[in-house]
């Protein structure tokens, strides 16, 4: 993995004083395109960058430093968090993304981002298993980094959290399924159906290719339930 470090962006501004960084937030930018990506966040008039951009090939680029605050959250919302810029390191991935047009993340990619994502963990430890999409942060506006991103891959490699249910959490029907997903973090003020959807498409992909997105089921509650378990 390369990180090209002459390529700054001018889209950023100081973090909010006394905010930690304690979030890593993964986009894609909906483009195969990594150069109309650069141009983007080289424009001042695009009020948008974020910290790197990986490309395909797992080239990394350095767009903005680490101390200061990138704009790539917008309007979102985290366990409390509404500030996530000031929070947060952001990782821009070049990938298409929106049906019907996803394709699956390069195998070469992914192994740059996890490279990526464990150097930014190591300077930053208060990140811990807080590695999140965009889709987990903004619900109602957002979907990447998409479900085809592979966030088990990610929590094999000690990044974020993948939740296996055990015969517990199948059992445990004492608590509704958007109480855990409000105490996972995700927004209070966020409609159900979207906030299942968007929790479904990173812990529960599978249902998007049967066209079931946003269906709570069983297995849904428990994955939830084994999550937040994880969490506690």
């Amino acid at each position: 993995m390369n990180i090209i470090t002459d390529i700054t962006s001018p889209n950023y501004n100081d973090r909010a004083s006394g905010k930690e960084i304690n979030a890593l937030i993964l986009h894609f930018i909906g483009d195969l395109s990594a150069q109309g990506a650069l141009d983007t966040y080289a424009n001042p008039e695009s009020q948008l960058s974020a910290h790197y951009m990986l490309d395909i090939n797992g080239d990394a680029y350095a767009l903005v430093d680490e101390g200061k605050r990138a704009w790539h959250s917008g309007k979102s919302y985290w366990q409390g968090e509404t500030d996530l810029n000031s929070t947060s390191i952001g990782i821009e991935i070049v990938n298409r993304g929106y049906a019907p047009t996803a394709t699956p993340y390069p195998d070469t990619q992914i192994t740059a981002l996890i490279e990526l994502c464990q150097q930014i963990c190591a300077r930053h430890p208060a990140i811990g298993t807080r590695i999140l999409g965009h889709s987990d942060i903004a619900p109602a506006r957002k979907i990447d980094p998409g479900h085809l991103f592979p966030w088990e891959r990610l929590a094999q490699e000690g990044l974020g959290l993948w939740p296996v249910p055990e015969k517990q959490d199948y059992d445990n029907h004492n608590v509704g399924l958007l109480t855990t997903l409000h105490q996972i973090g995700y927004n209070p003020e966020c409609d159900g159906v979207t906030l299942v959807r968007e929790f479904q498409r990173h812990y529960e992909s599978h249902v998007f290719e049967k066209g079931h997105e946003g269906q709570a089921t069983e297995h849904t509650h428990a994955i939830a339930t084994a999550l937040l378990r994880m969490m506690s």
